[in-house]
């Protein structure tokens, strides 16, 4: 199973019986809440029918970044000749 987002597109916050529909969505685990988005584990076919279910609300999923290391690093020897 993956993470989604699941964010609802209004300028308001969502209200609480939409959050309410995506929290009982069958084979939905909710990780984390904000006022405009959650935090989902579901699978993709489940995460698609959530998405169609729901057309005020985007589902995409999580994506992670390895960060570079922000210690600087001494280089040994120039390596020229």
């Amino acid at each position: 199973m993956k993470q989604y987002i699941v964010r609802y597109t209004k300028s308001a916050s969502a209200p609480q019986e939409e959050k309410e529909r995506v929290k009982s969505f069958p084979g939905v685990k909710v990780i984390d809440d904000s006022p405009r988005s959650l935090l989902i584990q579901a699978s993709q076919e489940t995460a698609a029918a959530l998405g169609a279910a729901l057309p005020d609300w985007l589902v995409s999923a999580q994506q992670e970044y390895t960060l570079p290391d922000p210690r600087p690093h001494i280089l040994h020897g120039s390596g020229e000749k």
